[in-house]
């Protein structure tokens, strides 16, 4: 895979808005479904969240569920400022020329060296 990616002529990756047909509704419930199913997620709040419940209270499930609404509340805009972001960098990098033919070189040479790597690993 290495060789081949050093070795290939390729133009820089344009992909257009809206290339693939799938509308933003359905990656958001393809997002949120990802990560409501998704069993580590749920590990990780059922590890963190209860150290901030208090036991005394009368409704410890009703704290969780507002902590866990709240985490996601404020994970919301960022996230969306991270894919924002993330979006305008990968589409300046698609449109360079150079940009892409070193990004594509040195994946090459890192499949190589990941390759080499484990065929001298010792079992």
């Amino acid at each position: 895979m290495g060789i081949s990616t050093l070795w290939r002529k390729q133009r820089p990756l344009a992909i257009e808005a809206g290339a693939g047909g799938i509308r933003g509704r359905t990656i958001l419930w393809q997002a949120f479904l990802s990560d409501v199913l998704n069993p580590k997620v749920a590990l990780f709040f059922l590890a963190l969240l209860p150290q901030f419940v208090d036991k005394d209270a009368p409704h410890p499930a009703l704290q969780i569920l507002l902590l866990g609404l709240t985490v996601s509340v404020i994970a919301l805009p960022t996230n969306i400022l991270i894919v924002c972001c993330a979006a305008r960098i990968t589409g300046s990098i698609r449109r360079n020329a150079s940009v892409s033919f070193w990004l594509r070189k040195s994946l090459g040479v890192l499949f190589i060296a990941l390759g080499l790597r484990i065929a001298v690993e010792k079992i």
